[in-house]
């Protein structure tokens, strides 16, 4: 619009200048429209292709880390935090009534890590709000929440000692139930858009795929190791009862065998069977000591009582396991345990009709406890051994066949008259013709 002051009309020619400078703004507008709106499509394609680099980023950490969840979770937060602007983020697994951080990305201080692996977390607070709503939460400043002006400790904490302002959380969901959450921090007071949390919802979603992805992948690792380990087990069980079956009547060489076989099978570093020999426990066949330890115990008889491991399995008649014999303060054999230096140990009896008849024992150099699978299979060649001293118990009390009877002789009777051999005379008889007779001539009588 263009104005004078004074009462003087414009002329045709200025009007059509003035019209051809307003053809120009209104071109100089457009053109400014038509950019911003390239620069916001720009943005918007930048941000989408951003977004699918970050996906792309996720999903290739997933499959190159099957299994494995520190590196997926690692590159959630960190596509999270730079794509919505944030100062640093964290992702937190429902353990129980608890939440345990299980990823964080950017610098926390320590106390407040530390105070979330103790805490737990009430219905009232914002952890505890969404795993009931299922929803996401923002809090555009957490001074002006109801848990920060009831002094909630998180969230005093949250403000007081993390800097925490602006917060954003959003549930990760399985099925509709409620396994951890992701949050993205702000320290100044600026909300995330609806873009942005939207966008963390789709990380949120990642994480339980990628979760469920590490449970099967571990189940699967889980099953396949059982079956090998089966399939083990069962090899060394037929090469037990292939050697039992070709030395019956040689218990030492079963007993050697069935004791290596434990310690190989039970990830054991020594291995030792007590036994009853003349009226006595002594340590007979062994595995992995030194030749030291087996001349100082090889002459010691085991008593049942509770200062040894055999013994104490020989007087209680169950399995013994020690996961630290140093620390057990009813072993009262420590120069065995110098030169034998084992520390975990597990001793199990051998049973013959409920009574022990020995006792096998496994060693480990460290302290490192036998699982309950191991345990169990330690009990087969317990078994297995005392099956074979019962054998051999068996074999040995049979009994033992006499010299073969001597023929008996025939006894004759002197007085007896003898018998004279019966001599054929030929006879005397003449042989006559045989004259016919009228039945056995071809025609009839007259």
């Amino acid at each position: 619009m263009l104005g004078r002051r004074n009462v003087r009309s414009f002329t045709e020619k200025q009007i059509e200048l003035a019209t051809t400078f307003a053809d120009q703004a209104g071109m100089a507008i457009e053109n400014v429209r038509l950019f911003d709106q390239v620069q916001a499509r720009t943005r918007e394609l930048s941000e989408a292709l951003d977004q699918q680099t970050a996906t792309f980023d996720v999903l290739r950490s997933i499959s190159r880390s099957p299994g494995e969840l520190e590196p997926v979770f690692q590159a959630i937060l960190g596509h999270a935090t730079r794509l919505c602007d944030a100062n640093y983020g964290a992702m937190w697994l429902k353990d129980g009534e608890c939440f345990r951080n299980a990823a964080f990305h950017g610098v926390l201080a320590t106390a407040y890590i530390e105070m979330w692996r103790s805490a737990t977390v009430g219905q009232a607070a914002p952890m505890g709000r969404i795993a009931q709503s299922r929803k996401p939460l923002q809090i555009a400043d957490l001074r002006e929440d109801r848990t920060y002006l009831d002094g909630h400790p998180l969230t005093l904490a949250a403000v007081n000692v993390a800097g925490i302002h602006t917060l954003a959380l959003v549930p990760m969901l399985k099925d509709d139930e409620f396994i951890g959450a992701i949050s993205i921090y702000r320290k100044e007071i600026r909300p995330f858009s609806d873009k942005q949390i939207e966008l963390v919802q789709n990380f949120a979603s990642q994480a339980v795929i990628a979760i469920e992805n590490a449970r099967l992948v571990n189940e699967l690792r889980q099953r396949t190791d059982d079956l090998s380990e089966t399939l083990e087990q069962q090899t060394a069980t037929a090469n037990v009862l292939k050697v039992i079956s070709r030395s019956t009547f040689d218990l030492k060489t079963v007993l050697q065998t069935l004791v290596e076989s434990a310690a190989r099978m039970c990830e054991a570093d020594q291995a030792l069977i007590t036994r009853q020999i003349g009226g006595k426990f002594i340590r007979t066949e062994a595995y992995g000591f030194s030749s030291e330890f087996m001349d100082y115990v090889k002459d010691v008889p085991v008593d049942p009582d509770r200062g040894t491991v055999p013994g104490r399995a020989l007087l209680e008649g169950k399995i013994l396991h020690i996961p630290d014999v140093l620390a057990d303060t009813d072993y009262t054999w420590p120069e065995a345990q110098r030169l034998g230096e084992f520390r975990s140990i597990v001793g199990v009896p051998m049973l013959r009709e409920g009574a022990p008849i020995g006792v096998m024992v496994l060693t480990r150099s460290e302290v490192r406890p036998f699982t309950d699978k191991q345990i169990e299979l330690v009990t087969t060649f317990a078994d297995q051994a005392a099956i074979a001293i019962e054998n051999m118990r068996l074999f040995e009390r049979r009994p033992r066949p006499g010299p073969p009877p001597k023929p008996r002789a025939r006894r004759l009777n002197r007085h007896a008259p003898r018998r004279r051999p019966r001599v054929m005379q030929p006879s005397r008889r003449v042989a006559r013709p045989r004259l016919p007779t009228w039945r056995s001539r071809r025609f009839s009588p007259p």
